[in-house]
């Protein structure tokens, strides 16, 4: 990135961070895995209960699934939870995590991790705006995630520069100019 900085943001990977992090995971992008998980455990119990309802009896297999569909349902319904706090233990007990985003006239910098990586508005595939953080999907498959309102002045005015940015992006390869940010507000995660 060339040029001088139009916006800048410092995201702090905290618990909320986390959280909106993990309801893109689990509730947006990979959905079907916990479905199943949920699904599973509730066939599971109720096979338990069919099968001791059968027998007429209490069995150890009965139980057996009945503990097992519970333990699926559990963790189904829980998974983001878990989720959030298996990635604040893995950031550790001191401080947490935090990316600056530079961005100016050509072009987005992520510094992250003591590297930095310049991304071309075209390289920026997809934005999406969720639970108060914006999520920037890279060409290079990375997925950065920025609060909306850690952006230096006026949020309004960044959003107007980053839809400009990439709806000329998207105009000069052809791409659909109305899709370049995507606000998922509407949808409860």
């Amino acid at each position: 990135m060339n040029g001088e900085i139009l916006h800048e943001a410092k995201t702090v990977y905290d618990q909320e961070a986390y959280s909106a992090l993990a309801g893109l995971m689990i509730c947006k992008l990979r959905k079907w895995p916990r479905l199943v998980l949920i699904f599973t455990g509730f066939v599971s119990v109720a096979g338990a209960a069919a099968i001791m309802i059968a027998q007429g009896r209490v069995s150890a297999v009965g139980v057996i699934v009945l503990l097992t569909g519970n333990l699926l349902c559990m963790f189904g319904l829980y998974a983001r939870r878990f989720a959030v706090r298996m990635m604040m233990a893995s950031s550790g007990k001191g401080d947490p995590p935090v990316n600056r985003y530079l961005f100016g006239p050509d072009g987005m910098r992520v510094c992250a991790g003591g590297g930095e990586r310049d991304y071309p508005y075209a390289a920026i595939r997809r934005v999406l705006e969720m639970s108060g953080f914006l999520f920037f999907f890279c060409s290079d498959g990375q997925v950065y995630m920025m609060r909306c309102t850690d952006v230096r002045g006026s949020a309004g005015a960044f959003r107007r520069f980053l839809e400009a940015r990439l709806t000329e992006s998207r105009a000069g390869k052809g791409g659909d100019a109305d899709d370049a940010l995507r606000r998922t507000d509407r949808q409860k995660v």
